[in-house]
């Protein structure tokens, strides 16, 4: 080897060295900057999503004010806001991370069904905050659960606020899926650097002093899903009987209806012998089958993809299948 060679080799190996740990951190930084972007924009479409949601369920109630009849007396509500909020939640029942409160005269009427993450109609932080308001209210409260997003909207009888009807919604679930996205990103970028500092010492090309090969290029992480809520009135759902309890089918069906869900069909199962309560999903629809398994507390092993038998008997259209067991001795 020439001396001039010699002396160099040492001094063009540093300089390498240095230029692949300057990309590394580059690259850390790019990648970090671009996971923080992915996760900003995902809780800027879930806060949109959630103004959605609220808006949406007082405009429901509305509605229902306006255009329904009460079922006991098959009158307009008009101005018996005690049948109107117990015919409305009757009829909606809310995702677990949900809650609807009614107020009559600054006192707790009612509350929706189910099980909401938090009592917050046990809470006098929250009754004091939301009962005795006289406009629209918006806001954000921290509850046992984590931060809740609400709407408070007060009803008028007679151009006199009577009551008023709150939407809660419980941010740290969806929030939840939000930060198990980005842990997914964040280990990519870590493999992407592992491997781009990895493998083999580069080689020299013939006898050209100091001719590196470039390290991989990064690959950005991929995108992450964004947690939707279920549209339950464009989620087609069929029931089908397994059993041989005539009626039991129509029954279970009139509740998921009340429950804003579409029904599609119902019929008779192929087996009427089924034990227990099985609900099956179409692709792309698994979210919306486990809402239906959470409302009729079905187990979540209970949830499955839908086999091609069952697609036939329910035909395309249907995205949730329930096949009523024997264990549902009573619709529900």
């Amino acid at each position: 080897m020439p001396p001039a060679e010699a002396f160099l080799r040492p001094l063009l190996g540093s300089a390498r060295t240095r230029i692949v740990g300057w990309f590394l951190v580059l690259l850390i930084v790019a990648q970090a900057v671009a996971v923080l972007a992915v996760r900003q924009v995902l809780l800027l479409r879930l806060q949109e999503e959630f103004e959605r949601d609220l808006a949406q369920e007082v405009e429901e109630l509305r509605t229902l004010g306006r255009q329904g009849s009460d079922p006991l007396d098959g009158q307009p509500f008009g101005d018996r806001l005690d049948r109107l909020f117990s015919v409305f939640l009757a009829r909606n029942i809310p995702d677990r991370d949900e809650l609807f409160l009614a107020f009559l005269d600054g006192e707790l009427y009612e509350r929706s069904r189910g099980e909401p993450l938090a009592r917050l109609d046990q809470d006098p932080r929250f009754l004091s905050a939301v009962a005795r308001s006289g406009a629209t209210e918006r806001g954000l409260m921290e509850s046992a659960a984590g931060p809740v997003e609400y709407l408070s909207v007060p009803l008028e009888v007679d151009g006199e606020p009577r009551g008023i009807f709150c939407v809660f919604i419980f941010r740290a679930p969806e929030v939840a899926e939000i930060n198990a996205a980005t842990r997914v990103q964040v280990g990519v970028v870590v493999l992407v650097v592992v491997l781009s500092s990895g493998g083999e010492e580069p080689k020299t090309a013939g006898n050209e002093i100091g001719a590196v090969s470039p390290p991989p290029a990064a690959q950005a992480p991929p995108p992450a899903a964004t947690p939707t809520k279920v549209n339950r009135a464009n989620t087609q759902v069929a029931v089908l009987n397994g059993t041989t309890t005539t009626g039991l089918a129509r029954g279970v069906a009139d509740k998921r209806e009340k429950s804003g869900f579409t029904i599609l069909k119902v019929g008779d199962n192929a087996g009427q012998a089924i034990a227990t309560t099985t609900i099956a999903y179409s692709t792309g629809n698994e979210r919306a089958a486990r809402t239906v398994a959470q409302i009729m507390d079905v187990s979540s092993s209970a949830v499955k993809l839908m086999d091609m038998n069952t697609s036939v008997a329910v035909g395309p259209e249907a995205k949730v299948v329930v096949i009523v067991g024997n264990d549902r001795s009573t619709a529900g």
